[in-house]
């Protein structure tokens, strides 16, 4: 089960947020870099991963 540790904003505009996550998963932590594009009323809608750190 993937569990969500913390969400650190790093950058954010009226079209984007780019975060630092912390997973747990497995008995292992998963940081990355993930980018959340916002629609029009400014909630994010998508969140890709553009890195991540091992």
């Amino acid at each position: 089960m993937l569990e969500l540790i913390n969400v650190e904003d790093l950058y954010e505009n009226s079209e984007l947020l780019i975060m630092d996550t912390t997973f747990y998963q497995n008995e292992k932590i998963i940081e990355n870099i993930e980018i959340g594009f916002k629609n029009t009323y400014g909630d994010v809608t998508s969140i890709k991963t553009i890195k991540n750190i091992k």
